[in-house]
């Protein structure tokens, strides 16, 4: 056994035909209505952060279905999380967590792919703040991939993604997936404490899900779990499952999600990014999952540049916080200095002669 969640448990199995180690999701059929849809949902998608799906069976005689999927050799980021906040504290990098990654993971079961080697080198020599873009980045474009097949994830969390031995975060579990296009789009759960404001509204009313773009939710939930990445705890209060059943507890949860979280612990430039993604507004957010990524690996480049500028040049300093002063003393400083040599000049060689009333006028 290698998981278990609210739908099924996933256990580490060899698919005998084909001689290779996969992970098996076995559910009961009696109590999953979903981990059908599941299967077909990740059968759709071919991206290098999204679990593949090899083949789905069902045991009618002990009522069992089956969902046989890619294993993939690595830490879920959950754990992944409580590991580095245990042995770094908040200061690691993509080096330190590659190097968890690589006692915790059996390396013989690490498929060397194409991407593996770049994936590495991304993370090798990368600092804090590039590395939770770059984790991030590659989960936002997963997203965005099943976002255009037409799916939603509606339950991404650090429990449903894996990070791989070279440090690539794999989406998993799409029990609760659903149809962006469907007519009866009904949330059938998520996790709540990276639910969005709309869903969690649409979940408790039990009403076909109104959201504008649904794919917002997902964008959402990212963006949790970023934030989470970054500084070891969410951006907001935790209110539990309990809160859905209990009017009070829901307007406060709701209420909670209308601030603006801070932390020390966030790079400033990726605050605002993140802000951004969990933006109660859902109009507010980024358009897509693709933007929202994009946006991330912005951030790490920008911070990049800067640490590239020279250091320790105080002009380089001042001209960069006040640039529009510095311009203005730019264009002013060589006139003042040929107006004082001229002023000098036509004191010395020509006023000088003239008669004192003519020397003061000229002061």
């Amino acid at each position: 056994e290698i998981g278990r969640g609210a739908f099924g448990v996933v256990y580490l199995a060899e698919q005998l035909s084909l001689a290779r180690t996969v992970a098996l999701k076995v559910t009961d059929t009696n109590q999953d209505d979903g981990c059908c849809v599941e299967g077909q949902t990740m059968a759709q998608l071919e991206h290098p952060s999204i679990v593949r799906v090899f083949a789905q069976l069902t045991d009618t005689v002990n009522q069992r279905r089956m969902l046989c999927m890619q294993y993939v050799s690595g830490i879920n980021l959950r754990s992944l999380i409580k590991i580095t906040q245990e042995r770094n504290g908040d200061r690691w990098n993509g080096n330190s967590l590659l190097q968890i990654l690589e006692e915790g993971v059996d390396q013989e079961d690490a498929v060397l792919r194409e991407t593996s080697v770049a994936d590495r080198n991304s993370l090798v020599a990368a600092d804090k703040l590039a590395t939770v873009c770059w984790i991030g980045a590659q989960a936002a474009f997963a997203l965005d991939h099943a976002h255009q097949a037409g799916y939603i994830h509606h339950d991404v969390k650090p429990e449903n993604t894996i990070i791989n031995r070279f440090g690539r975060p794999m989406l998993v579990d799409f029990n609760l997936a659903m149809e962006s296009q469907s007519i009866n789009r009904r949330i059938k759960g998520g996790t709540v404490p990276y639910m969005s404001p709309e869903s969690i509204r649409d979940f408790t009313s039990k009403d076909v899900s109104q959201s504008a773009n649904a794919f917002d939710a997902d964008v959402y939930a990212l963006g949790m779990m970023l934030w989470e990445l970054s500084c070891g705890s969410l951006p907001f209060q935790v209110i539990g499952d309990e809160a859905l059943s209990d009017p009070d507890r829901l307007q406060e949860l709701l209420a909670s999600r209308r601030e603006t979280p801070h932390s020390d612990l966030v790079h400033p430039g990726l605050a605002k990014c993140l802000q951004l993604a969990f933006c109660f507004d859902p109009t507010q957010r980024y358009p897509s999952a693709r933007e929202f990524g994009q946006a991330l690996m912005g951030v790490a480049q920008q911070d990049l540049a800067i640490e590239s500028r020279p250091k320790n040049q105080w002009l380089v300093r001042i001209v960069l916080r006040y640039p529009a002063l510095c311009f203005l003393v730019a264009g002013f400083a060589p006139h003042i200095v040929a107006s004082g040599f001229q002023i000098a000049y036509n004191q010395a060689e020509i006023i000088s002669e003239l008669t004192p009333s003519a020397n003061e006028l000229f002061n």
